[in-house]
């Protein structure tokens, strides 16, 4: 059957990250084409999906390689085998192995900041001049100069929670970091100076 078109591009907003279906017939950077996809119980335009696996004709080498999925996506599988996708590879004996080309743009997976960060395919944001917040477990740090307070201003800061947020800015005088909440009990790690700008 085919598949319903996707509407990602017109829906969802560009900070998404879209991923395109391959299928049968598509291309590689090293003008590879996918010769294994025939399933036609899922296809889209009439043209069957490629999936994990499928068999993939590589000129650049002259063997016969296979697709692997890498990258992020969604835990769609048929009979136990992920979709590929856009920049998914074809194992061949070519190094570095090719990337595989869509050439429709009718199925995709589409998703979230949140996703990618969740895969390990992204890092939260950093938040600069972030204000602070409160919450059931929440904590502000507060770094002391002395007799000198002054020389805390401009000193800038970096902040990782262990869930992957990231915070950036400069101290005032006062010394006083934005308060940070968190859904349980846990640690941060804080960076001064140097350390700090490298991170952020």
């Amino acid at each position: 059957m085919d598949a319903p078109p996707s509407q990602a591009m017109k829906e969802h907003p560009m900070h998404r990250h879209i991923r395109y279906n391959l299928v049968q017939g598509d291309k590689t950077t090293a003008n590879g084409i996918v010769v294994g996809a025939n399933d036609a119980r899922m296809t889209q335009m009439g043209v069957p999906l490629a999936l994990e696996g499928d068999a993939v004709w590589c000129p650049a080498c002259k063997t016969t390689g296979h697709i692997l999925c890498i990258g992020p996506r969604h835990s769609n599988s048929f009979h136990g085998r992920k979709d590929a996708l856009e920049g998914d590879l074809c194992v061949c004996r070519c190094d570095p192995s090719p990337r595989l080309i869509h050439s429709m743009t009718g199925m995709s997976h589409v998703l979230t900041h949140d996703e990618l960060v969740a895969q390990g395919f992204a890092k939260h944001p950093v938040q600069s001049d972030f204000p602070g917040e409160s919450g059931h477990y929440d904590e502000a740090v507060h770094l002391s100069a002395g007799a000198e307070p002054a020389c805390l201003a401009g000193l800038p800061f970096f902040i990782e929670t262990a869930d992957g947020r990231r915070f950036s800015g400069k101290l005032d005088a006062t010394g006083q970091m934005p308060r940070i909440a968190t859904e349980s009990l846990g640690a941060y790690e804080i960076f001064w100076g140097d350390d700090a700008l490298a991170r952020g």
